[in-house]
């Protein structure tokens, strides 16, 4: 099974590779790293500890050895853009299976698009994990 998600659900996606019935993952503009947020107004409702920002931020665990496909918009904010750039280059380094495709001119909303036709980017991109 190819997991995708987008946002939180890019964050699900890299969270959740090591399940045993995922096979591969699709990683939409996801958020990675989880500390950042402590110093927002976001946290007021997360409310997040140290050990579940440790625990939850797929930066700081374990690299997965199955195919993540990492997906951000240029015009992302700078984190979001970060986050998936680094992520693929700690994958990278460990020489895991997974592309870093950056869709030009998309937003954190925009992205999305990709997946209205068989041509889009993302659309072809899970494509390919499902071989």
């Amino acid at each position: 099974m190819v997991l995708s998600g987008w946002s939180a659900g890019g964050h699900l996606t890299a969270q959740c590779l090591g399940h045993p019935r995922v096979s591969a993952g699709l990683a939409i503009s996801g958020v990675f790293e989880l500390g950042p947020i402590r110093d927002t107004y976001l946290n007021e409702k997360l409310r997040l500890s140290d050990d579940e920002i440790e625990t939850l931020s797929p930066l700081r665990l374990p690299m997965v050895n199955k195919p993540l496909a990492i997906t951000y918009g240029t015009a992302e904010l700078p984190p979001l853009v970060g986050d998936s750039r680094v992520l693929h280059e700690k994958r990278a380094a460990q020489h895991l299976q997974g592309a870093l495709i950056p869709v030009a001119g998309a937003d954190h909303f925009t992205i999305t698009h990709e997946l209205r036709d068989a041509s889009g980017v993302l659309t072809r991109q899970a494509l390919l994990l499902v071989d």
